[in-house]
Protein backbone atom coordinates (compact mmCIF):
# COMPACT_ATOMS: atom_id res chain seq x y z
CA UNK A 1 0.00 0.00 0.00
CA UNK A 2 1.36 3.45 -0.81
CA UNK A 3 0.02 5.86 1.11
CA UNK A 4 0.98 9.71 -0.08
CA UNK A 5 -1.16 12.27 -1.95
CA UNK A 6 -3.58 9.55 -2.31
CA UNK A 7 -3.60 6.17 -1.59
CA UNK A 8 -3.33 3.01 -3.78
CA UNK A 9 -2.52 -0.41 -3.78
CA UNK A 10 0.25 -1.61 -5.82
CA UNK A 11 -0.16 -5.36 -4.46
CA UNK A 12 -1.57 -7.99 -2.60
CA UNK A 13 0.29 -11.13 -0.88
CA UNK A 14 -2.41 -13.48 -0.24
CA UNK A 15 -0.12 -14.44 3.47
CA UNK A 16 0.12 -12.26 6.38
CA UNK A 17 3.41 -11.51 6.54
CA UNK A 18 5.84 -9.40 8.61
CA UNK A 19 4.72 -6.02 6.57
CA UNK A 20 1.40 -6.61 7.58
CA UNK A 21 1.93 -6.82 11.17
CA UNK A 22 4.15 -4.15 11.15
CA UNK A 23 1.55 -2.22 9.52
CA UNK A 24 -0.90 -2.65 11.93
CA UNK A 25 0.57 -2.04 14.80
CA UNK A 26 1.21 1.91 13.52
CA UNK A 27 -1.86 2.64 11.84
CA UNK A 28 -4.93 3.61 13.55
CA UNK A 29 -7.39 1.66 10.98
CA UNK A 30 -8.23 -1.98 10.39
CA UNK A 31 -6.22 -2.99 7.40
CA UNK A 32 -8.38 -6.14 6.30
CA UNK A 33 -11.42 -2.94 6.12
CA UNK A 34 -9.18 -0.64 4.15
CA UNK A 35 -8.37 -3.88 1.90
CA UNK A 36 -12.19 -4.42 1.29
CA UNK A 37 -13.06 -0.69 0.77
CA UNK A 38 -10.48 -0.42 -1.71
CA UNK A 39 -10.20 -3.56 -3.59
CA UNK A 40 -13.21 -5.37 -2.90
CA UNK A 41 -15.76 -2.95 -3.13
CA UNK A 42 -14.04 0.32 -5.37
CA UNK A 43 -14.46 2.70 -2.83
CA UNK A 44 -11.71 5.36 -2.33
CA UNK A 45 -10.11 5.48 1.21
CA UNK A 46 -8.76 7.94 3.28
CA UNK A 47 -5.28 8.56 4.05
CA UNK A 48 -4.92 6.52 7.33
CA UNK A 49 -2.74 8.22 10.20
CA UNK A 50 0.13 6.79 12.10
CA UNK A 51 0.24 6.72 15.36
CA UNK A 52 3.52 5.20 16.10
CA UNK A 53 6.42 3.50 15.13
CA UNK A 54 7.04 -0.47 14.77
CA UNK A 55 10.02 -2.52 14.88
CA UNK A 56 10.01 -5.97 13.36
CA UNK A 57 13.12 -8.71 13.88
CA UNK A 58 13.49 -12.28 13.25
CA UNK A 59 16.31 -13.33 15.29
CA UNK A 60 17.69 -16.49 14.12
CA UNK A 61 20.12 -19.12 15.74
CA UNK A 62 23.98 -19.92 14.05
CA UNK A 63 24.05 -23.28 15.37
CA UNK A 64 21.48 -26.14 17.04
CA UNK A 65 19.98 -24.94 19.99
CA UNK A 66 18.00 -27.20 22.03
CA UNK A 67 15.18 -25.65 23.81
CA UNK A 68 12.39 -27.30 25.93
CA UNK A 69 9.22 -27.40 24.20
CA UNK A 70 7.37 -26.51 27.17
CA UNK A 71 8.91 -22.96 26.87
CA UNK A 72 6.90 -22.25 24.15
CA UNK A 73 3.94 -21.43 25.93
CA UNK A 74 5.59 -19.01 28.17
CA UNK A 75 6.74 -17.59 25.30
CA UNK A 76 3.11 -17.10 23.93
CA UNK A 77 2.48 -14.81 26.94
CA UNK A 78 4.96 -12.39 25.19
CA UNK A 79 2.65 -10.06 23.59
CA UNK A 80 5.16 -8.60 21.44
CA UNK A 81 6.65 -12.62 19.92
CA UNK A 82 3.83 -12.86 17.34
CA UNK A 83 5.83 -16.45 16.46
CA UNK A 84 6.85 -19.19 18.02
CA UNK A 85 10.28 -21.06 17.05
CA UNK A 86 9.46 -24.36 15.17
CA UNK A 87 11.52 -27.34 16.84
CA UNK A 88 12.88 -30.51 15.42
CA UNK A 89 13.38 -32.86 17.73
CA UNK A 90 13.44 -30.48 20.82
CA UNK A 91 16.26 -28.04 19.07
CA UNK A 92 15.79 -24.88 16.55
CA UNK A 93 18.53 -26.11 13.73
CA UNK A 94 21.08 -23.60 12.45
CA UNK A 95 20.01 -20.89 10.72
CA UNK A 96 15.97 -20.85 11.86
CA UNK A 97 13.83 -17.90 13.23
CA UNK A 98 13.36 -18.49 16.48
CA UNK A 99 10.44 -15.96 16.72
CA UNK A 100 8.97 -12.84 15.19
CA UNK A 101 8.96 -10.20 17.02
CA UNK A 102 7.38 -7.06 16.79
CA UNK A 103 7.60 -3.67 19.14
CA UNK A 104 5.96 -0.12 19.05
CA UNK A 105 6.72 2.96 20.53
CA UNK A 106 5.89 6.78 19.81
CA UNK A 107 9.34 6.93 18.28
CA UNK A 108 11.70 5.06 16.65
CA UNK A 109 13.86 4.93 19.22
CA UNK A 110 11.24 3.44 21.57
CA UNK A 111 10.52 0.70 19.69
CA UNK A 112 14.25 -0.07 19.14
CA UNK A 113 14.86 0.00 23.18
CA UNK A 114 11.71 -2.31 23.24
CA UNK A 115 12.26 -5.25 20.57
CA UNK A 116 16.07 -5.53 21.97
CA UNK A 117 14.12 -5.88 25.68
CA UNK A 118 11.49 -8.10 24.12
CA UNK A 119 14.25 -10.20 22.47
CA UNK A 120 16.55 -10.45 25.37
CA UNK A 121 13.71 -11.43 27.52
CA UNK A 122 12.39 -14.22 24.55
CA UNK A 123 15.95 -15.32 24.56
CA UNK A 124 16.60 -15.53 28.24
CA UNK A 125 13.48 -17.22 28.74
CA UNK A 126 14.12 -20.38 26.00
CA UNK A 127 17.44 -20.57 27.67
CA UNK A 128 19.11 -19.56 24.04
CA UNK A 129 23.03 -18.63 24.23
CA UNK A 130 22.73 -15.06 23.25
CA UNK A 131 26.37 -15.92 21.09
CA UNK A 132 24.35 -18.14 19.17
CA UNK A 133 21.60 -15.30 18.15
CA UNK A 134 21.88 -12.41 15.26
CA UNK A 135 18.88 -10.43 14.84
CA UNK A 136 19.08 -7.12 12.71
Amino acid sequence: MVINDECFFIESNPRLTTSFVGLSSTINQKLAELFVKKIVEERPISSPSLENFSRISIPRVEKDVETESEKLTELEQIPEIISPPYLVNGKVKEGSPIFLAVATGESFEEAEDKIKEVINEAINLLGIDKDAVTWA
